[in-house]
């Protein structure tokens, strides 16, 4: 008799790189054999019953793929699998957990999300939310068999159909809710506890997503609280958007105006606090309300944005706020983030909704585009091209200008410099985004002594992700 054949494989859903996604029965994933088995049948029976256990070392898997390999000569529907039992061990790598439709009373402005969590070594905890203005509430009903009862004719509702039903056909009700238009997508997940909300707001209506994962199959996260701090809105709704929306020269200075446009209904208690994400270094350079120019009572300019405390912003004229800055913008697709606070109430902001503050503008965004860069570093302005460090305060360094596109996160960047037969003579290196960057050469060499006069080799550059680039400059040392 033939001896019988299986195949036993796990996946833990990661997908195979071109497979189509009905592949088979087993799906589009990348599978691993961990058993294969060529058992023959016990003599003297014609139809034997296995029990076949099969223990490997454990690994992550979320599918399993039972294949009979029919021996030859085998009638394939004589062969019945019985039962299949898989024991895993450890916690699971993820959990998804989702909230209730919070409803918040009336339309608040939610300022921050704080949890509490417990998480070793190898697990975290993400945390995400999204808000919106109404929810949907349907019911279904259903017989006593589970079999949801629906309008057959038209002529009525399901609520008809399952009233007219004798008392022992009838089953539950269920009632479900769902979001109704207008819902925000999930935002991103927030870095830390206590981090600014970053879901649209004001809202009525709030979910949570919490995610607990882990890499250790003998660890796991334990998300204890979240809290959500909210309170009545600031302003029924602020909208706001940018311009010039384009610009033509990245990573230049250029001139901005924000436009925001508030709408009070009563019970909304104004905001006296306006804070502007830049993609640099901003200079406020004029505030207007209502059309007036005002002072600004505070201002503050950091890397990457811009603070400033005006007159209290609160009347039932909705005063379009006009915010006139200066900075530099090195991406595509720049978003400029604006929230409004009360300094009466430190903690209270609302953001800035994209949308038309000023019909006279044409933006309706708060996003910036730039020509589409294919290179990723240039010079900003004039290169340097002599150096003479002899202590007299002249060229005594070379500082090179440079500018940095196209990077979302931190990449090496610098200067190297070679004598005329190749040989590298200094490096100097940072990390850094995009951005405006000044570096400097003062003369000497990897040992701290000063190079011998002569012509030599600059080469600025930046390492990307996916590929570098350099600019070269010839340089002349004197003394």
């Amino acid at each position: 008799t033939p001896p019988i054949h299986h195949r036993l494989e796990v996946s833990d859903g990661v997908p195979q790189p071109g497979m189509a996604e009905a592949w088979e029965a087993k799906g589009p994933y990348v599978w691993s054999t961990v058993d294969q088995v060529s058992q023959n049948p016990p003599p003297g029976t014609d139809r034997p019953l296995y029990v076949l256990s099969t223990e490997f070392v454990p690994r992550q898997a979320s599918r399993i793929y039972y294949d009979h390999l029919t021996p030859q000569g085998t009638n394939p529907g004589r062969i019945r699998v019985r039962e299949l039992q898989a024991y895993g061990q450890g916690y699971i790598p993820s959990a998804t957990l989702q909230s209730a439709f919070l409803d918040l009373g009336s339309t608040s402005t939610v300022s921050s999300v704080e949890w509490a969590a417990d998480t070793p070594p190898g697990t975290g905890v993400q945390i995400r939310t999204r808000t919106g203005g109404g929810i949907v509430k349907e019911v279904h009903y259903y017989t006593a068999d589970g079999q949801e009862v629906r309008d057959r004719n038209g002529n009525g509702t399901s609520q008809d159909e399952y009233s007219i039903l004798p008392p022992f056909r009838k089953g539950e009700i269920q009632e479900l809710v769902k979001a109704g238009e207008g819902w925000s997508a999930w935002s991103r997940p927030y870095l830390q506890s206590g981090a600014s909300f970053l879901s649209p707001t004001p809202r009525r209506y709030l979910q949570l997503e919490a995610v607990l994962a882990s890499t250790d199959p003998a660890a796991a996260a334990v998300l204890d609280r979240i809290v959500v701090r909210y309170s009545g809105a600031l302003a029924q709704s602020v909208v706001g958007e940018i311009f010039p929306a384009e610009v033509t020269s990245p990573g230049l200075p250029q001139d901005f105006a924000v436009y925001l446009l508030p709408t009070f209904t009563p019970g909304n208690r104004g905001f006296d606090e306006i804070l502007i994400r830049t993609p640099s270094r901003p200079e406020l350079l004029g505030l207007r309300v209502g059309g007036l120019a005002v002072p600004a009572d505070s201002v503050h300019a950091g890397q990457d944005s811009l603070w400033l405390r005006l007159p209290l912003v609160r009347t039932q004229a909705d005063p379009l706020v006009e915010v006139r800055l200066r900075c530099a913008v090195f991406l595509n697709g720049t978003p400029f983030e604006a929230t409004v606070g009360l300094s009466a109430e430190p903690g209270a902001t609302q953001s800035v909704e994209a949308g038309e503050a000023d019909a006279s503008v044409v933006s309706q965004r708060l996003v910036v585009g730039t020509p589409v860069q294919n290179r990723l570093l240039d010079w900003a302005g004039s290169p340097p091209s002599m150096l003479t460090p002899n202590g007299d305060g002249h060229n005594d360094e070379l500082v090179f200008d440079l500018l940095i596109y196209k990077l979302t996160e931190a990449r090496p960047w610098g200067i190297r410099v070679f004598d005329l037969a190749g040989v590298l003579v200094r490096e100097v290196h940072q990390n850094g985004p995009s951005g405006r960057y000044r570096i400097g050469w003062d003369g000497r060499d990897q040992a701290g002594e000063l190079v011998p006069p002569g012509l030599y080799v600059t080469q600025a550059f930046v390492d990307g992700a996916e590929h570098s680039e350099v600019l070269t400059r010839l340089i002349a040392v004197a003394y």
